[in-house]
């Protein structure tokens, strides 16, 4: 086997060295509980809406509204509030 074969395998990441990092360990928790209140969020969001409206249509059309994709009746959050 040459050299040039043995080079081009993947390397393996060692963990264990990177959750020995302090600061990757609190990186890691902070993302997750940002992950967490972002699906929370939306949720949230969906729930409010189908309360308001009781329509599901409006619901899935209202994360459409948010990026200005959606149908002119849809609801928008910027202007809800």
């Amino acid at each position: 086997m040459s050299s040039a074969a043995t080079s081009t395998a993947p390397m393996r990441t060692d963990w264990s060295q990177i959750w020995a990092q302090r600061g990757f360990r609190y990186f890691f928790f902070a993302m997750f509980i940002s992950f967490s209140a972002a699906a929370m969020n939306f949720a949230g969001r969906q729930l409010v809406i189908l309360a308001a409206t009781i329509l599901t249509v409006k619901v899935s059309l209202a994360g459409h509204r948010r990026h200005g994709t959606g149908p002119p009746g849809a609801v928008c959050w910027r202007r809800a509030h």
